[in-house]
């Protein structure tokens, strides 16, 4: 997890999951048996990845024979966690007893409105909660919210255990002054805030029984990340970091046997993405070396996905072939801050030479690299973070993710904040307001900048194309992307979500900057924005795609010269999907791979063969022809491949678009299905038999069409189009409208999708949204005529409205 704002692994409703001495379980008395059992709910607030410290909980505590007999602990993933008013009514209508929330920086707030409506419901639900946002500060979360009932302080694991064989005993939860006697719990007694003796970690964590063996977390059924820790603490004292909580300086470890033990089993579960998340994986080197050993021999598909942060600088070359060879292909490097006073100030050590070497050497053996930065260090400046940004644009990262310095309870960044001249707001994510070199508005200039080198850097958007531009320009990649941050806030729509700014302002911008051959470099630019769309490791490609550029950019985007080369009559390349790997944190990685193709060579079938393409790469030639409304060139080629690979679904879902082009519905429609057949996984495949069913007014299996490519490709815009827009034919308004408003939460610039929207909802009777829609197109299109015709349409029959009532 990051050291940013991150949490110590494990972290349950206490800090993590360690305590003391081996427990010996308890002989319940012979006694009565109860009427009820008490019911404890523990809230699985996560989404990407498993409430590990939840299932330590619920395991830990039901080895006490007596929680086994009368309580019932479960771990409750409520159906619309980020709804406060919704899941606090889901828990009180489940009518716990107990309910536990774990409480960390980046959900503190939205948990406690949760515990906080839960009491409203059901006033005698006993609330504890744990995590590092309350267990270092128990008596300021106790004074803030009055409706949390107990705070477990450290560990959470024992004293969970204990409280709740305490509650079981005397029938019922209730704070009452005899839980002085159970060590590591805040709570009130009298108005009076009791904070009990500190429970001492625990030194063999193989005394947790396993989540991943006793039933706990259904690996085969789970589709999040898995978590995986192998021990607790971390040796470096980063200031500003929660990790070593208060372990002292040492490390506490599960066993290797245990270790290879769960992770086999995890390895065998076919789970797609498994996050190690040690604080410093590669420390001590000789367990790590051990366990990615484990992993290289015991994966069992090369689908899964397994990344790790690492202190970068401490790898050795046996460590990072190790990795490789482990099928690891993402490493997070905290790298903070590249600026050696910054890092001092925090008690980091690092060496920066070590840091360029093994990134360069582990990018060599095809592993990604992602850097995490915090801005707003003590003694770090605004011209720090724009030189730290740099360093990692310069080592090329697959990714960099900059954070906002949060000061994190039980640091001693936090403790000494006044001190340090540290200005936050002490509640939520306590995030940094000024520093005593960082103004308010350098941090506020420095986290525009951020979200804006995520939208142009991280995902692609403008990556070779601004590190050419740079170039040209002769200054650095984050000089280039604070000036474009500059010339954007001077035009009229400066009001801007940097996140999604896209390329649609980088010509206007190149024109206000570049005095000289002001066209040529915008060209060449528009070409490497393409480039940069097709090998972005954040977007997937299914299948080969031919692309034509008028420059030789995998060149121009690998070399180190800013000049400006002469344009090309075609350059042409190939692009794939070799590889895919995706974590919780990072979204999804892919791998590409491209070549150049002779231009000659796509003039026939028989030129394809002669140049040595293969028939993947043939079917991307032909729907190359199919773009450039060359269908015969295309179906040609389809069917050249067929006589080869009779097989080939993509030259069949070829042949069915140019028969539906040709108006020869029938024979697509057979094509279309063919296809499907043999691939019914391809979402375009039944976009296609969609828009054929649609051509022959066949609206209701076009319907379930697009509903199957929505199904199967969330993320595509053109079957929720066509799927709105054959729901509106079937007077299915309220669908259709619903349809085209996800259409255009995808794509928010989408002229098409706003002007449709607009014409179902006028046609439902919505005037007044229906004119914002066609408002918003105009924005978009300021030319749009029928936009223009439907807005006057739409206020028309507003000013009749009003004027009937």
């Amino acid at each position: 997890m990051r050291e940013s704002g991150c949490l110590c692994a494990g972290v349950a409703l206490g800090v993590g999951l360690a305590g003391a001495a081996a427990y010996i379980p308890r002989m319940a008395a012979p006694e009565p048996v109860r009427e009820a059992c008490v019911q404890v709910d523990l809230i699985d607030l996560t989404s990407d990845y498993i409430p590990l410290s939840l299932f330590y909980i619920k395991s830990y505590a039901e080895t006490d024979p007596l929680i086994g007999r009368d309580g019932r602990i479960e771990v409750v993933v409520p159906e619309d966690a980020s709804n406060a008013a919704r899941t606090a009514a889901e828990i009180a209508a489940r009518k716990p007893d107990v309910v536990g929330f774990s409480c960390y920086i980046w959900n503190m707030l939205h948990t406690m409105e949760i515990a906080r409506l839960v009491k409203q419901h059901a006033p005698a639900t006993t609330v504890v909660v744990g995590g590092p946002d309350v267990s270092s500060v128990p008596k300021k979360a106790l004074d803030t919210y009055p409706w949390i009932d107990v705070v477990v302080r450290g560990e959470g694991e024992e004293t969970f255990r204990e409280l709740l064989c305490h509650w079981l005993e005397r029938g019922k939860p209730s704070v009452e002054p005899d839980l002085r006697a159970i060590q590591g719990l805040g709570f009130r007694d009298k108005g009076e805030i009791v904070l009990t003796e500190r429970r001492p970690f625990i030194e063999n964590l193989d005394v947790i029984p396993s989540p991943y063996l006793n039933g706990c977390i259904d690996l085969k059924a789970e589709k999040r990340s898995i978590l995986f820790e192998t021990y607790r603490g971390c040796p470096f004292k980063c200031s500003f970091c929660y990790y070593p909580k208060d372990y002292g300086n040492l490390l506490h470890s599960f066993s290797l046997e245990r270790v290879r033990r769960d992770l086999g089993n995890i390895l065998r579960s076919g789970a797609k993405s498994v996050f190690l998340m040690d604080p410093t994986f590669n420390v001590p080197p000789k367990r790590a070396k051990e366990i990615l050993r484990f992993i290289a021999e015991n994966r069992a598909s090369d689908d899964l996905s397994v990344t790790t942060e690492l202190r970068v600088d401490l790898l050795d070359q046996e460590f990072m072939a190790l990795l490789k060879q482990a099928g690891i292909s993402v490493v997070e490097i905290g790298l903070q801050s590249s600026n050696d006073a910054a890092l001092r100030a925090v008690d980091r050590k690092q060496s920066m030479r070590k840091i360029t070497e093994n990134v360069r050497y582990l990018q060599s053996i095809g592993i990604e690299v992602v850097f995490q930065l915090i801005f707003g260090l003590p003694e770090d400046t605004y011209e720090d973070y724009l030189e730290s940004l740099d360093f990692c644009v310069g080592l090329d990262a697959t990714k960099i993710e900059p954070y906002r310095l949060q000061l994190l309870p039980g640091t001693p960044m936090y403790d000494n904040a006044a001190l340090l001249g540290l200005e936050f707001v002490d509640r939520g994510d306590r995030k940094i307001v000024r520093t005593r070199t960082m103004s308010k508005e350098d941090i506020e200039r420095a986290e525009m900048l951020t979200r804006l080198l995520e939208c142009f850097y991280d995902d692609k958007v403008a990556r070779d194309a601004f590190k050419w531009l740079a170039r040209h320009r002769g200054m650095s990649y984050a000089r280039l992307i604070e000036d474009y941050m500059t010339w954007r806030l001077t035009q009229p729509s400066s009001l801007v979500a940097w996140r999604e700014e896209g390329s649609r302002h980088i010509a206007d911008f190149i024109r206000a900057r570049v005095p000289e051959r002001t066209e040529a470099v915008v060209a060449l630019v528009q070409d490497l924005l393409r480039y940069d769309r097709f090998t972005s490791p954040l977007h997937e490609i299914e299948q080969h795609v031919l692309v034509r550029f008028d420059h030789d950019v995998a060149a121009i985007a690998a070399g180190e010269d800013g000049g400006l080369p002469p344009r090309r009559e075609t350059f042409l390349l190939f692009h794939k999907t070799d590889a895919a790997s995706t974590n919780f944190f990072n979204g999804r990685f892919v791998r590409k791979s491209f070549r150049g193709v002779p231009a000659d060579a796509l003039g026939s079938a028989d030129r394809l063969r002669e140049a040595g393409l293969d028939p993947a790469e043939a079917v991307a030639v032909a729907e190359w022809h199919l773009a450039g409304e060359r269908p015969g060139a295309a179906e040609a080629i389809a069917r050249k491949v067929l006589e080869k690979s009779p097989r080939q679904a993509d030259a069949l879902h070829i042949l069915a678009r140019t028969a539906a082009a040709a108006g020869r519905l029938d024979q697509a429609l057979t094509q279309v299905k063919r296809a499907i057949k043999l691939n019914p996984g391809a979402a375009a495949y039944h976009v296609t038999q969609g828009n054929v069913l649609a051509g022959a007014e066949r609206l209701p299996d076009a319907i379930r069409s697009y509903e199957k490519a929505v199904a199967l490709a969330p993320a595509l815009v053109e079957p929720r189009f066509n799927l709105g827009v054959c729901l509106a034919h079937c007077e299915r308004f309220e669908e259709a409208i619903d349809a085209l408003r996800q259409v255009v939460e995808i794509n928010p610039e989408l002229a098409a999708g706003h002007f449709i929207l607009g014409e179902i909802l006028f046609a439902a009777g919505r005037a007044a949204e229906a004119a914002a829609s066609y408002q918003r197109t105009l924005e978009l299109h300021p030319d749009h005529p029928d936009a223009r015709r439907g807005l006057e349409a739409a206020v028309q029959q507003m000013r009749r409205t009003r004027a009937s009532v």
